[in-house]
């Protein structure tokens, strides 16, 4: 996987993605969905030669996977749109430049996505990542204009798919670079580093709390630049390059964005071409194109074309986030020219913001973890277009995922769908579930709603139906997702049939039907792999024996048997957790167990079998997550005995050596008050303030006083009295009651008993 900062790519880069495609793959890359060309099935032992082709001329692999800083991606229309504030291109370049080989960003607790857009209408996709940042502008008090940007952080699709929050109502340019690392080192201090399933920076925001995190982040900011290695004012790469806007000329302007209606009335191939794929409206007069790749492959030839068509008209060229590519800096007059060239390669079909733009993971062909053949869907989909005449029906986006991880983004697409398994019959089939009215615009993010689950051979079908009822029925100017959501529901367009029932699941179902429909295609080229953000399988070939068994677990798990299950076995452990929390905890313990896995499991040769496996796992999670509870307890003060119920000589809080223990928790408690402390509802100053007496009263062995069971309630009310006659009753009282105050307290006190006792391990 290749990194291309926003996207920007020279010819040179043309030329040896060309031969790195013949000479360590199968002839063919990729373009992903985060500006990367990406190649597959490369010997381990030919990695050092490649990474030595591509650093000479300037390009890198590193971090482009694993828990770093991955690709910054940017509009692939920054310093052309004639929409933007800031040409954001230049910014994207200095954040990769900040990060790549930075020390602070190579063991993070789980991978960090940076996004830019020049504008509202966000085709960067700022609202769904770890920090997506849109280009904005101010008017100071004297009436000038400043220009600026508007931070957004913790966004993520995934199974649990979370829109970005702002952080502030507006960040100068001279702070953006470091409100990043800001963000940053807050996730790099916060991130669960134990559970990777609640590793990304959306659940720090989660179990924080917007407002905590902005005054981490804040906190954080305002000392970076007092640091002697930090550059300060704007970044080199900005200064250089200038980051002026293309600004709005006084001609034809096209609409951008998603969403947006494209009609084609004409019958001349180019005209239609242009109507779909120009982009007017620049005040220099210059226009952008966008070449079409369907599903992002591009073969060795069609590199070195595009190599030589970029140095025959000298345009900047873009890769952008639906997989094709932009020509930028155009004149008018060459349009012509360039719809002939990039036809006599295959990628002048009018596609880009049209049905058949179809954006699609890697799928069940390459990757372990996914359920269906995502990739065969996106083509049988196409088909199924062109065949009904739907194929140029325009502001209809369709995106694929094989599984729940949302690689392909189906969250926010007009029709989304996910792979899924039905059991019956002792028989899993294929399919998928269908979401609607996903949507990404104007500083939001609308994530798709559920319309129906079907078989996977059905899906083509049920689109061409959405689509065609789209076509016929919206009124003038209605978008995909407005009709859905004006409707309340995404209802309004889904399909009526066809449904998933059981009696569609034979009781010995074909070979085919195991399968997603896909159009006749050789063995290497249904392998290809497609857009991705984690790494997929390394082998040239998935064992399909060990596919069939993660199938068959997985359509287990989805049984209401396991959920049956599920719900003794936390009973058996004394847990109350929700019962699809524990089954989708068992889920991704399966799909992680069994990728990992070389050969089948030699045990799991029938659906019976591949049951009582999953209740293995459902039960060993139970026990995990009871032995965790019991560990916590044993070192919670909250489960302090009765004063009555210590030994003579015991102290009440010597969970390690007595006085000894209590001298070093007050120093975590201090710690953990300096990193910010956050109590829901409560300032900091009563809470850190009750906690520390808590241990000043327990150094001391003064008699403890006040009302409570417990002698741990004694001691907080004491201490309640005590921070009373300090801080003054009025400040207590106006924060929160004392239960609330107490509970906080107790809760600082466990998390530097924890400290103490890990670092005393």
């Amino acid at each position: 996987r290749i990194k291309f900062p926003a996207g920007s790519i020279r010819p040179e880069h043309w030329d040896v993605m060309a031969d790195l495609a013949d000479e360590f793959s199968r002839g063919w890359g990729h373009i992903t969905t985060r500006q990367n060309i990406q190649f597959h099935f490369v010997e381990l032992r030919r990695i050092p030669e490649l990474l030595r082709r591509i650093a000479a001329v300037g390009l890198t692999s590193r971090e482009a996977c694993g828990d770093t800083v991955r690709n910054v991606m940017a509009c692939h229309l920054a310093g052309a749109c004639p929409e933007e504030k800031i040409d954001v291109t230049p910014w994207a370049e200095a954040v990769f430049r900040h990060f790549v080989r930075n020390p602070l960003g190579q063991r993070l607790p789980r991978k960090f996505k940076v996004n830019f857009s020049g504008c509202a209408t966000d085709c960067g996709q700022a609202m769904f990542n770890d920090v997506g940042i849109i280009a904005a502008t101010r008017t100071r008090e004297d009436g000038t204009v400043e220009q600026g940007f508007r931070v957004f952080i913790a966004g993520g699709l995934g199974a649990t798919p979370h829109p970005a929050l702002a952080l502030e109502d507006f960040t100068t340019r001279e702070d953006l670079l470091p409100t990043i690392e800001a963000v940053l080192r807050v996730f790099d201090q916060t991130g669960n580093r134990d559970n990777k399933l609640r590793a990304r920076l959306k659940w720090v925001m989660d179990q924080l709390g917007i407002d905590e995190v902005r005054r981490r982040v804040i906190k954080i900011r305002t000392t970076l630049p007092a640091s002697s290695t930090w550059p300060g004012g704007i970044p080199p790469e900005v200064t250089a390059a200038g980051d002026a806007p293309a600004g709005r000329g006084d001609g034809e302007v096209s609409s951008i964005g998603q969403g947006v209606r494209v009609e084609l009335r004409s019958s001349d191939p180019f005209t239609r071409w242009e109507q779909a794929s120009v982009i007017k409206g620049a005040a220099d007069g210059t226009v952008s194109a966008v070449a079409y790749a369907a599903l992002g492959d591009i073969t060795a030839q069609q590199f070195r074309e595009l190599a030589a068509i970029q140095r025959h008209f000298g345009a900047d060229m873009r890769l952008t986030n639906r997989q094709n590519i932009a020509f930028r800096g155009m004149q008018p007059d060459r349009m012509r020219e360039l719809f002939a060239r990039l036809d006599a390669i295959g990628m002048a079909r009018p596609g880009a913001e049209l049905a058949r733009d179809v954006v699609a993971c890697p799928g069940a062909d390459t990757c372990n973890i996914a359920v269906t053949q995502s990739r065969g869907l996106a083509d049988a989909i196409g088909t199924k277009l062109e065949e009904e005449g739907l194929a140029e029906v325009g502001g209809v986006r369709i995106n694929i995922s094989g599984c729940t991880n949302s690689c392909g983004q189906h969250h926010a697409s007009d029709i989304g769908f996910f792979g899924a398994e039905r059991r019956a019959h002792g028989k899993s089939l294929p399919g998928y579930q269908m979401l609607l009215g996903g949507h990404i615009g104007d500083e939001q993010i609308h994530f798709g709603e559920k319309a129906l689950r079907l078989p996977a051979k059905n899906a083509p079908e049920a689109v061409a139906r959405v689509v065609r009822r789209f076509a016929e029925e919206r009124e003038a100017g209605e978008t995909f997702q407005g009709g859905c959501h004006a409707a309340a529901a995404p209802s309004r367009w889904a399909p009526r049939s066809p449904t998933w029932t059981t009696s569609r699941c034979p009781t010995r179902p074909p070979t085919s039907s195991w399968t997603t429909a896909r159009p006749a295609r050789s063995r290497a080229r249904s392998a290809t792999p497609s857009a991705r953000c984690d790494p997929v399988g390394h082998d040239d070939c998935v064992n399909p024996t060990l596919q069939h068994q993660l199938r068959m677990l997985q359509a287990w798990l989805e049984s209401e048997e396991a959920r049956r299950y599920g719900s003794i076995f936390a009973r058996r452990a004394s847990l109350n957790d929700d019962g699809d929390d524990i089954i989708a905890e068992a889920f991704l313990r399966v799909t992680d167990a069994m990728s990992r896995r070389t050969e089948p499991h030699p045990s799991m040769t029938s659906p019976q079998d591949a049951a009582r496996y999953g209740m293995r796992v459902l039960d060993n999670i139970c026990r995990d997550r009871a032995r965790a509870r019991r560990r916590l307890a044993e070192t919670s003060l909250a489960g302090t005995e009765s004063l009555e119920a210590l030994p003579p000589d015991g102290h009440p809080l010597g969970l390690v050596d007595g006085p000894e223990f209590l001298e070093k928790l007050l120093r975590a408690v201090g710690s953990r008050a300096e990193q910010g402390f956050v109590c829901p509802g409560c300032s900091n100053p009563v809470v850190v303030a009750m906690a520390l007496e808590v241990v000043h009263l327990a150094l001391s062995g003064a008699p403890v006083e006040g009302t409570g069971r417990t002698w741990l309630d004694r001691l907080l009310h004491t201490a309640l009295i005590n921070v009373e006659g300090d801080l003054g009753r009025s400040e207590v009282a106006q924060n929160q009651r004392k239960s609330r105050c107490g509970r906080c307290a107790v809760e600082l006190l466990e998390a530097g008993a924890r400290d103490v006792l890990r670092d005393t391990r």
